[in-house]
This record gives structure tokens, sequence and C-alpha cells, in this order.
């Protein structure tokens, strides 16, 4: 069972992935429909992450019920804890937990990326689709320079 359900999750993280690259390249007008897309298999994602971890070790009751912490903890895998990062829309932490773990130049570009667009942003300079657009193509990036890695 609990290899199924590992399957399960590496199907669900290849989708995740693919929904994100398509979202980067979408139209405006389809990125709220991405956006639904990409919440519901994260939903779908973090519900087998808690099946996996109960089939993997024994818990208690009282700890099922337990609320999970708002930033994903740390995966045995780094690649894997940049992906939980990236879907939850920490694009930041995902680049400064790249940055902490592998010297490529890519991910400082990544990190200027991101820094520029939220100053436009924040500076009134870019509209909010543009920079959703910015926000899109910079988590693209990390997911294709995380490839690469």
């Amino acid at each position: 069972m609990l290899d199924f359900l590992k399957e399960q999750l590496a199907n669900i993280e290849e989708q995740i992935k693919e929904l994100y690259r398509r979202r980067a390249n979408a139209g405006i007008e389809a990125v709220g429909s991405y956006d639904n897309m990409i919440k519901s298999k994260t939903a779908e994602y973090e519900r087998l992450q808690k099946e996996i971890a109960r089939f993997s070790t024994p818990t208690t009751e009282s700890s099922t019920t337990s609320t999970p912490p708002p930033t994903p903890a740390p995966a045995a895998d780094p690649k894997q804890h940049v992906i939980n990062l990236v879907s939850s829309g920490k694009l930041q932490e995902a680049i400064k937990f790249m940055q902490e773990k592998w010297t490529d130049n890519s991910i400082i570009l990544l990190s200027a990326r991101i820094q520029s667009a939220e100053k436009q942003r924040d500076d009134g300079v870019i509209s909010q689709a543009d920079y959703g657009l910015a926000r899109n193509r910079i988590t693209n990036a990390i997911l294709n320079t995380l490839k690469d890695l």
C-alpha cells in the first residue's frame, strides 16, 4: 500500500509541475483556472503525504488530529522540499532554500527576479496581473532549474 501511495504522490507532483508550467504560459483569463487546479492538486498531494506518514510510522490517534505547520517541513529530498514550498506559493522561501543547498548562478538570478517583481508591485509600477505573470514565470524557472540540479 505504501508503494502505491508513493507512486500516486510522484504522479501528483508531476501534475503540479505541469500545471505550473502551463500557468506560466497561459493568458491572463486562464490563470485563475490554473490556480484552482493547482490548489486542488496541492490539497490532494498533502492528503497523500499524510496517508504515507500514517502508513510509514505508527502514530497515536491524538497526533493524527494535529494541524500541519504553515511552512512545509524540510523533506529528506531537498528538491522535494523546494517543490513543497513552490506548491504553497512561497517562492522566496524556495529560492532561499535553494541558495543554501546549491551554488548555481541561475538561483541568484531567480532571487533577483522575484525581488525585482515584488519591488515593482510595491512601487505600483506594474499591475497585479503583470505581477502574477512574473510570479508564474519565476515559478516555471524554479521548477526548470530544479530539474537541472
